[in-house]
């Protein structure tokens, strides 16, 4: 079993195994937010991993955790 994230930075050397192997072997995904318990955490996690950081920082913002 081996576990990572494709999107995250590649090593100096040879990068992009991870993506590699699951492109020609296929991959399970994980869906589900665990880490956060409030529905409104957990949407901002899924905004930031889906690429939406905007949404993510306006959530965190709309519940007084960022001060610009």
């Amino acid at each position: 079993i081996m576990v990572g994230d494709s999107r995250q930075l590649h090593s100096v050397e040879r990068g992009g195994v991870f993506r590699d192997l699951t492109e020609t072997l296929g991959a399970a995904s994980l869906t589900e937010v665990r880490r956060q318990r409030e529905d409104w955490a957990k949407g901002a996690a899924q905004d930031f991993a889906e690429g939406r950081f905007k949404d993510g920082l306006a959530a965190y913002e709309a519940q007084g955790l960022i001060k610009w």
